[in-house]
């Protein structure tokens, strides 16, 4: 009687891990969906020694199961590609906050126009300076506050403080080089003596002053301080 010879084929240690990780995987998006159409069609949760209480359905809860189903849709690349992108996001948005915040609270430099004005009310300075010296008073007032609000505060209120403070500081130095170009330039301080170099220096923070408005326009800086879309 011939013996057959016995082939030992080394065990796939593998395959029981990728069940598990297969049926763990399956399970969650099996859990996943029932939560979700119980919270989304107001299911009835029940308690042991308590009435069941029906759940009303909720669009962020609604949104919150739609993102983690999503996820558990995605490989590990597209997990890390998608984390990537977040972190990427989060930092541009925490530098617009940071450059309009900055450019705000720069604005307090321009209190020095109150001695500009001195001089526009004592008639050693052209009185077409007397409205940009106010101007630029009333803007370094509000600078801090302003800066402090885009910081720390959310709201519409917010938003367009911050937009009409931008925009007031733009109509002041076309005023002030309207000045510049028309009347003899006071020795004062942040005052070139020279028309040109002063109305390109007033040109350049009006620039500056229209990016930060278009900054506080974007989608993503409207969502931050919680405007609707």
């Amino acid at each position: 009687m011939a013996i057959r010879p016995i082939s030992i084929v080394p065990p796939n240690r593998e395959a029981p891990e990728r069940a598990r990780a297969s049926l763990a995987k399956s399970s969650a998006r099996v859990v996943q969906k029932c939560w979700k159409r119980t919270v989304i069609s107001g299911g009835i949760y029940t308690v042991p020694g308590k009435s069941p209480a029906p759940v009303q359905p909720h669009a962020e809860v609604e949104h919150k199961f739609d993102r983690l189903e999503a996820i558990s849709m995605m490989s590990a690349a597209e997990i890390r590609n998608a984390t990537k992108q977040s972190m990427t996001s989060d930092v541009r948005l925490r530098l617009m906050i940071i450059g309009v915040t900055a450019w705000a609270a720069f604005q307090i430099i321009r209190l020095v126009a109150v001695f500009l004005m001195q001089d526009a009310l004592s008639g050693s300075a052209s009185p077409a300076w007397l409205y940009p010296a106010i101007t630029d008073v009333v803007v370094g007032l509000m600078a801090p506050i302003v800066a402090f609000a885009v910081w720390r505060l959310k709201g519409l209120g917010v938003w367009v403080f911050a937009i009409v403070f931008f925009a007031i500081s733009i109509v002041d130095h076309l005023d002030a080089v309207t000045a510049a170009l028309t009347t003899p330039i006071p020795a004062a301080p942040l005052l070139s003596p020279s028309p040109v170099a002063t109305t390109v220096d007033l040109v350049l923070i009006s620039v500056i002053d229209a990016v930060a408005i278009a900054v506080l326009a974007t989608a993503r800086m409207r969502s931050y301080l919680h405007i609707p879309q």
